[in-house]
């Protein structure tokens, strides 16, 4: 070959350089949250909050003698029932005058119940055991009021409480 040849070496164009320094960066930082990441996660102790939560929950309830399933087929238990723990506590109960809006009372779903294992129609054969009925295995739970038409609604918020028809 020729003495005169040189080989000259690839230039970088600016963008590619931007581009090097831009996923540095990147490796940087995610190196940093996985070390933050393990860090955190390695703590003995921390925040038990929700885990005391959880458990004080539990045992309230296995004390109380209180489940989400119904141990007769007249009850309907609350699940959940009494204060968390921070103390705050949300008002679950039904109001006595439920608006347009409101979901299906206990007593509503008692009646709606006894409806449909009266009913031949239905032939309601599962709600024959109600302290077994689970929210996956029947439709009862997945039943609610059709909304109201926005005359009675407006009518409603208008005289402040009129009692509505079912």
């Amino acid at each position: 070959m020729t003495a005169g040849m040189q080989i000259e070496e690839p230039t970088f164009s600016m963008s590619t350089k931007k581009w090097k320094v831009l996923a540095g960066i990147q490796l940087a930082i995610i190196i940093g949250l996985l070390i933050g990441l393990i860090v955190i996660a390695s703590q003995p102790g921390g925040d038990d909050s929700t885990r005391k939560a959880v458990s004080s929950h539990s045992e309230s309830s296995a004390e109380s003698g209180t489940s989400c399933k119904s141990p007769e087929a007249s009850d309907f238990v609350d699940c959940g029932a009494g204060q968390n723990a921070n103390g705050n506590s949300i008002d679950l109960d039904e109001p006595e005058n439920p608006g347009p809006f409101h979901d299906l009372t206990k007593n509503e779903m008692r009646k709606l119940r006894e409806f449909l294992e009266k009913d031949p129609e239905i032939q309601a054969v599962s709600m024959k055991n109600f302290s077994s009925v689970t929210i996956n295995s029947s439709y009862i739970f997945l039943a609610d009021l059709w909304p109201p038409k926005k005359a009675e609604a407006l009518d409603f918020l208008d005289s402040k409480g009129r009692t509505r028809s079912k």
